[in-house]
């Protein structure tokens, strides 16, 4: 489930008073009511201890009024992670790519991000852009996914020159390793 969409369903649910249908739900977010069903109850099982959505077969679902500040309080953190910029979501999926030796599918990327699968593909045309100009190639096979070929050398210099999230220890580790090799080449 996407944050988004998350946020817009407890939002929903806050501003509703009493019970609310899945029906009347999934016609307002314009999503199924079986997604709707399967949206409540992967919401239930992540909420905070105070926050609870409660659900009644016939009636309809409905948050009690003693949670409607800590769903306040909860959308406004939602709606911060889910304004994260593009230039956050390209360098995670550059540290990604760099990082693993294995291929990944973009719909893996969708879902451990929480970014919906058209976003990631134009994260990714940014990206092949940053990966050319270090001389790495981002090759793609059908059914496997992606993978980044190059010298690691290169790897390890546009890890450090693009990817702006990395801890400061993992940034000096790397700078190291690349000085490292950087005097091999020598």
């Amino acid at each position: 489930m996407n944050s988004r969409r998350l946020k817009q369903l407890l939002s929903l649910l806050q501003m509703k008073q009493g019970y609310i249908s899945s029906e009347e739900l999934a016609a307002k977010l314009m999503i199924s009511s079986r997604t709707i069903r399967n949206d409540l109850a992967e919401i239930n099982t992540f909420l905070p201890e105070d926050i609870q959505i409660e659900i009644l077969p016939g009636k309809g679902v409905r948050l009690k009024k003693e949670h409607i500040q800590a769903v306040e309080s909860l959308i406004l953190k939602l709606a911060n992670e889910a304004d994260c910029n593009m230039e956050q979501r390209i360098d995670q999926i550059l540290y990604r790519l760099l990082m693993n030796e294995t291929y990944i599918r973009i719909e893996d990327l969708s879902e451990q991000m929480y970014v919906a699968e058209p976003i990631i593909k134009i994260c990714l045309k940014k990206v092949r852009e940053i990966l050319k100009e270090h001389q790495l190639i981002l090759k793609t096979r059908t059914h496997y996914g992606m993978r980044v070929y190059g010298d690691e050398y290169d790897i390890r210099i546009c890890l450090l020159s693009h990817v702006k999230d990395l801890p400061l220890q993992l940034k000096r580790e790397r700078a190291w390793i690349g000085y490292e090799a950087f005097r091999e080449k020598m």
